[in-house]
């Protein structure tokens, strides 16, 4: 009798994660989230950069992405920080459907001589996705606590590491999933992507903890974002072809 009420009390949780995942993976949700989250964070990253350039001479060469949100080097510091934070929140489903239809397919084939292997990836996915969250929290934190508002504990590095770090190791998990599709396993995502994530992201991500002598840390950091957009905007592309609008 106990057993049975502890496997009616997990079926009864699980069918509520399910239902929580249904209405975030909506397929117009996740087409308004994509285009908005792109909108907003590219049009506020140019503005911005655009107005830090021309009032202090800003550039990608000397500054760190962070500067952009301080009020040392643009007289419009809020713009990095409001589109960090909305830009968090709309991707956040996005994640959630992206890291959904991995498992599914994970799921699905976890049958037969390939069963351990598609554990395996399931793992891996489950891991992708929890470091993917991480940087959506890690990316609303550096817009919260900016350069000008990190406080005593420096939150503002904390969180940047955190962002930079989780989408660092999401590539790992996530881009092995992609490359290891067969004939028994095939994703709606290209195995290109993969290979961005774990020949793009990773390198440039150990590129800026190793520091090159001729290639300022400032600049690195740049290539970090650029290394992340490397994957996000054709995966994102991808699922937008795929919805059932």
């Amino acid at each position: 009798m106990q057993n049975s009420t502890q496997k009616d009390q997990n079926n009864s949780f699980l069918s509520k994660i399910h239902k929580v995942i249904e209405k975030l993976t909506q397929p117009r949700l996740i087409n308004i989230c994509i285009e908005l989250s792109f909108i907003i964070f590219l049009s506020g990253l140019i503005i911005g950069y655009i107005i830090a350039a021309f009032a202090t001479g800003y550039n990608l060469w000397e500054n760190y992405i962070s500067d952009l949100g301080s009020i040392r080097y643009t007289p419009a510091p809020f713009i990095l920080d409001i589109i960090a934070m909305i830009t968090s929140v709309l991707l956040f489903p996005v994640n959630v459907y992206f890291s959904w239809s991995l498992y599914k397919e994970t799921k699905k084939n976890a049958e037969g001589k390939w069963k351990a292997f598609f554990i395996v990836m399931k793992i891996f996915t489950i891991i992708g996705f929890i470091l993917l969250a991480s940087a959506g929290v890690g990316f609303f934190g550096i817009g919260l606590f900016s350069e000008d508002r990190t406080t005593a504990l420096g939150l503002h590095n904390f969180f940047s590491y955190i962002v930079f770090g989780s989408f660092a190791f999401s590539s790992i998990f996530n881009g092995i999933v992609l490359l290891a599709q067969n004939q028994n396993f095939q994703l709606i995502y290209p195995r290109t992507i993969g290979v961005c994530m774990l020949f793009i992201n990773v390198p440039v991500s150990i590129l800026f903890l190793i520091i090159p002598p001729l290639l300022p840390r400032q600049f690195m950091e740049w290539m970090m974002l650029f290394s992340v957009f490397a994957w996000i905007m054709p995966t994102s592309i991808t699922i937008k072809k795929n919805l059932d609008l």
